[in-house]
This record gives C-alpha cells, sequence and structure tokens, in this order.
C-alpha cells in the first residue's frame, strides 16, 4: 500500500477519525466531532526524514514509515520489552 491509501483506508474505516498534518506527517487521530485540538493518536505515516529523526533513511525512493500508537501493554506483549529510545539522530540496535 502507498501512504494515501493507508491514510484513505483508514478514514473510510474508522468511524470518528481525521487527518492532521504537522512537521512533515500526516496523521490519524481519533477525535469525533472534533472536540479535541487533535485527538487520540491512532498512526501516523512519514515520508522524509526531519533533523531528529534521519535513522529510516526515507530519502529513499518509495519508501516510507508508518507509527502506530499501541498501548505498552501490547507492545510488550507482542514485542518484548520497550527499547531505550535512542538520541536525536540515533539509530536504536539491539
Amino acid at each position: 500500500m502507498k501512504p494515501d491509501e493507508i491514510l484513505k483506508y483508514c478514514l473510510e474505516n474508522l468511524e470518528g477519525s481525521v487527518l492532521v498534518e504537522s512537521w512533515g506527517e500526516k496523521g490519524i487521530f481519533y477525535n469525533p466531532g472534533h472536540v479535541l485540538k487533535r485527538g487520540v493518536y491512532i498512526l501516523t505515516v512519514k515520508e522524509k526524514d526531519g533533523d531528529n529523526d534521519k535513522g529510516s533513511k526515507l530519502d529513499r525512493p518509495g519508501v516510507y514509515r508508518v507509527n502506530l500508537g499501541v498501548r505498552k501493554d501490547t507492545f510488550v506483549r507482542l514485542f518484548g520489552a520497550v527499547p531505550k529510545r535512542p538520541g536525536a539522530g540515533d539509530i536504536c540496535s539491539k
């Protein structure tokens, strides 16, 4: 899937979801009736590197990153311990 297809799918299938664009990213938030400034984070799609985030090397053709918001206990159940957050511009390694 392409980034716009992911975003379109979410907006069409997740009732109460809205598109928010900022800092070069497009995000889907749960915000029925727009009662909150942004809403509750669901996911973001990032298509280019930022000053503090070059580790994904998103400058390659056709490459993008999807960040999905899950609860900490869900992450641990699926993937194990939460890794330490790398410093700005660094790459996380195991």
